[in-house]
């Protein structure tokens, strides 16, 4: 590792490998590799690839990006595979599982038996995203004699975690199968399925010293068993050696201190959640999670924590404010003798984020005492401040618990200038079934979020088609989607003409990012076809275009549409728009090089770095967004502790972001402290980011990773980000120092 360097950073240890490796070893197992910051001083790298080996890597690139069904589109692909470069062969298998298409797997077949064991893993997950999800026996069979087989422990954690992410049968035959019962083929007897993931990995951990590289295999397998042991047909089916194992992995080191100690953490972290998904956690595994000297392992043991009410109580008490924040959302004020006193402590904690959590926990409370004076206490604050979410919630809590109170202040936040505020305001409106104030907004208020969330609080109620048919005439993708879905069944004859504007104004924008209210609307059209056939030349005429539109769903809702109205089979010829350019390797080198920090109005501060090689399209797309001042003056607007911040969105909801969709960039792991990319289904990235405050490995298999906080430092300050939180700015700062 001459010239080269770790970083520990809090809970991430980066290996930084000379730059010609670590451009074309960017799928090595499981640490994130980059073509920089080794060497001497701030000077950039030389670029890594030769002509001929960039030239081909942007037609992968290209080739991916386009998702091809055809011979001739795949060609780039199946060249990389058969590539002399190691690299461009481990970046064209992972390209290929992208497509998630199983057909492709014979692709694959050339690969794993490979000379490079990074070769070899990447064409594995790519042959577990290939078929993720499936009810494949033949599949996990053919991994595990494949894991079996292999030689580098690296490759046969990456068979564990995709088989982890397969469905080994049936759904019906899951348990018998982790059981090794007689399953179909004349009575003919599976070999457990669980037993051999476990024996292929040596699951048990090293024997001490913990190296770093006898760690990071474990982390697949790891990763693999968590995915396995939250599917309802698993949950109650693990072995009991595959239990010890995971106890075991889930104290691994806790006591050590040299390099490994990060990953060790990591793995705990991970053989716990596995033990809690499962359903086999005993008392004794969470009491051991609790002492753990690192919190995101008590965070693992919290959460199993159900039921429990002194090991809940331990959690509440304990220093680090994520593990009390999940200690806050599992108390119960009906245990006693304790009662909601503990929630009372909470509301008053020094961590915003627990402290919000009480506040809306003593909603579960019974009225009176202590709990509704101090919620008065927080009410009196006032929405009118930068510190507005306590009262916010506290309004709420009030508009279950003492009515009265809340009714006589729930003017002044309806009336608030914020409208994340006046948002919760119409949550305790809808609590205190104020019609008359949810009626106003949702038709009056300026800020259509507001407009939303009154409409969903008077549909939740049974009320509201009045208003529905009102927000037909916005512009707001979320409202006008809210309106649709709160409309199915209406036979209002003056709601089809009101679809057919507001899906044409919807189409005008050729924005993809607005599939979903297209969607509604259309799905109000065909509903319309059994009771408003009278109107069909105007419906007809107005949906037909739609045939070629921009987003092939739409073209395909569309022909389902005009069948439904005219009885004859209409064929979708959908017209894309152009997509983003796919950047070329050059771009991508120099982004892997750049630091960029995001400036809070808080004040807040938190720097990150892209992962150019995992996430081309949408590490560039987020650079291009930055340089073009995009994210200035927007918002954190989906703020959920212990799991994520989302912002970026030009409207501060979910439906709202930049124009075009980039596609899934899956593979890198969801640990705490990655960057992601929001979407809502498969290949609809707009540009909206969020941050990793825990690992959130279920994410893995759906969502992309595109960047990384740099230190523990910048995991605290984004953790502090709190509801409409608003974005000074980002900036880009350069070549990563040797500090970083």
């Amino acid at each position: 590792m001459s010239g080269c360097r770790f970083v520990m950073s809090g809970h991430r240890r980066t290996l930084l490998t000379p730059p010609i490796l670590a451009a074309r070893m960017v799928w090595g197992a499981g640490v994130v590799l980059l073509a920089t910051a080794c060497g001497s001083g701030d000077r950039a790298e030389p670029f890594p690839w030769t002509p001929e080996e960039a030239a081909l890597l942007h037609e992968m690139l290209v080739a991916e990006d386009a998702r091809p069904q055809t011979r001739e589109g795949l060609d780039p692909l199946v060249r990389g595979l058969e590539a002399d470069h190691p690299g461009l062969r481990a970046r064209a298998a992972v390209g290929v599982g992208r497509l998630e298409r199983d057909s492709l797997a014979p692709l694959l077949q050339g690969l794993l038996d490979d000379p490079e064991p990074t070769v070899r893993k990447a064409a594995v997950w790519a042959l577990g995203h290939s078929m993720r999800g499936r009810d494949t026996q033949a599949m996990a069979e053919f991994l595990i004699s494949l894991g079996e087989r292999e030689e580098d422990p690296a490759v046969r954690g990456a068979v564990v975690l995709a088989l982890g992410r397969l469905h080994p049968g049936p759904p019906d035959s899951a348990a018998a199968a982790l059981s090794g019962a007689a399953q179909g083929g004349g009575g003919a007897a599976r070999e457990a399925i669980v037993p051999r993931m476990m024996a292929m990995v040596a699951l048990a951990p090293p024997a001490s010293p913990h190296s770093f590289d006898a760690v990071q295999p474990a982390l697949h397998a790891l990763r693999g068993f968590f995915l396995l042991a939250r599917r309802p047909e698993v949950q109650g089916q693990l072995p009991p050696d595959v239990l010890e194992h995971l106890r075991e992995w889930a104290e691994a080191g806790a006591e050590k201190t040299e390099e490994s100690v990060l990953e060790l953490a990591r793995a705990r972290r991970l053989a716990l959640a596995a033990l809690v998904a499962s359903r086999q956690v005993e008392p004794a595994d969470l009491v051991k999670g609790l002492e753990d000297p690192d919190p995101w392992v008590r965070r693992e043991g919290a959460l199993g924590t159900s039921e429990m009410p002194e090991l809940v109580l331990q959690a509440m008490g304990d220093p680090h404010p994520t593990v009390r924040l999940v200690g806050v959302r599992r108390w119960d004020p009906t245990w006693t003798p304790a009662g909601c006193e503990p929630l009372v402590r909470a509301a008053q904690d020094d961590s915003p984020h627990v402290a919000l959590e009480a506040i809306s926990a003593l909603e579960r409370c019974q009225p009176g005492g202590p709990v509704v004076a101090l919620l008065g206490k927080v009410l009196a604050q006032g929405p009118d401040t930068e510190d507005w979410h306590a009262p916010a919630r506290a309004l709420l809590s009030l508009a279950t618990l003492e009515p009265s109170i809340a009714r006589q202040a729930l003017p002044r936040f309806l009336e608030a200038e914020s409208p994340f505020v006046r948002s919760w305001g119409v949550q305790a409106a809808a609590r205190l079934e104020d019609l008359p104030s949810l009626q106003l907004l949702a038709v009056d208020d300026p800020h259509p979020n507001v407009r939303t969330a009154a409409l969903q609080g008077l549909l939740a109620g049974g009320w509201g088609e009045e208003e529905a048919v009102e927000a037909l005439s916005a512009d707001d993708p979320q409202l006008l989607l809210t309106a649709a879905r709160g409309l199915t069944g209406t036979q209002r004859p003056e709601v089809v003409p009101a679809y057919l504007d507001a899906l044409d104004r919807l189409s005008a924008t050729q924005r993809e990012t607005f599939r979903d209210p297209r969607l509604a609307l259309l799905a109000r059209l065909l509903e319309a076809a059994r009771w408003a056939p009278d109107m069909a030349p105007d419906v007809i005429s107005g949906v037909e275009p739609l045939l070629s539109d921009f987003d092939p769903a739409v073209a395909e809702t569309a022909a389902q549409a005009l069948e439904a109205w005219t009885g004859e089979v209409r064929t979708p010829s959908p017209r894309r728009l152009e997509g983003i350019p796919v950047p070329e390797p050059r771009e991508l080198h120099a982004l892997a090089q750049v630091v960029w920090t995001v400036e809070m109005e808080s004040g807040l501060v938190f720097r990150l770095r892209l992962l150019p090689w995992e996430a081309p399209t949408n590490a560039a797309r987020f650079a291009r967004l930055v340089r073009e001042g995009h994210f200035q003056g927007l918002t954190f607007h989906r703020v959920v502790p212990n799991f994520v911040i989302q912002g970026g969105s030009p409207a501060a909801n979910e439906y709202m972001g930049d124009g075009p969709f980039t596609r899934d960039e899956i593979y890198h792991p969801h640990w705490r402290g990655t960057v992601g990319l929001s979407t809502r289904g498969r290949d609809t990235g707009d540009g909206q980011i969020f941050v990793n405050l825990v690992d959130n490995i279920r994410l893995d298999p759906d969502y992309t990773v595109f960047g990384v906080l740099l230190t523990d430092e910048d995991e605290v300050a984004a953790a502090r980000v709190l509801e409409g939180d608003g974005i000074r700015a980002i900036r880009e700062e350069g070549n990563l120092s040797p500090g970083i």
